[in-house]
C-alpha cells in the first residue's frame, strides 16, 4: 500500500500565487501540477523542459573583454559563444 509523503518547499508569496493562479485557470491544483512535473521528470528521466547556462557574469564579460584588448582581437561577434568559436579557430 503507498503511503503519501509530504514536501514542504519555500517560495516567494508572489510567485506561489502567480503558480496558483495558472493552476486555478488550468483546473488543477498545485499539488496535481507538481506531481505531474515529478512523474514526468521520472519517466523521461530529465527535467521536462529545456535549461541554459547561457548567461555570463559581468565579471566575464569584462575580463573577456580585457583579454580582446590585449590579444588585439577585433571584430563584430554577435554573442559570447561566436566569440569563444573564434577564439578556438585561433589555436
Amino acid at each position: 500500500m503507498a503511503t503519501d509523503s509530504v514536501i514542504a518547499i519555500r517560495i516567494d508569496t508572489k510567485l506561489k500565487k502567480q503558480f496558483e493562479a495558472l493552476c486555478d485557470d488550468i483546473g488543477i491544483t498545485m499539488s496535481s501540477a507538481l506531481i505531474m512535473f515529478i512523474k514526468k521528470s521520472l519517466k523521461e528521466n530529465r527535467i521536462p523542459f529545456d535549461l541554459t547556462g547561457k548567461k555570463y557574469s559581468k565579471e566575464f564579460i569584462q575580463a573577456l573583454k580585457e583579454a580582446l584588448t590585449q590579444m588585439n582581437l577585433n571584430g563584430p561577434f554577435d554573442s559570447v559563444d561566436d566569440l569563444v568559436k573564434q577564439l578556438d579557430k585561433q589555436d
